[in-house]
C-alpha cells in the first residue's frame, strides 16, 4: 500500500516537474596522467589539492 502511494506521488511530480529539474548539466574534466587530482561535487576546483606525479 505504501509503495502505491509513493508511486502515485512520484508520477504527479514527474508530470508537473518544476523547470530547474528540466536542466541537467554534465561536467567534463580532462587531466593529464602526470597530475593526481580527484573531481569534487559543486563545480569548484581547488588547485592546491592537485599534485604532480
Amino acid at each position: 500500500m505504501q509503495r502505491v502511494v509513493i508511486d502515485q506521488r512520484l508520477q504527479v511530480f514527474y508530470e508537473n516537474a518544476p523547470w530547474p529539474l528540466l536542466y541537467d548539466r554534465l561536467d567534463f574534466y580532462d587531466v593529464i596522467n602526470r597530475i593526481v587530482w580527484q573531481v569534487r561535487c559543486g563545480e569548484r576546483i581547488y588547485l592546491e589539492e592537485a599534485k604532480l606525479r
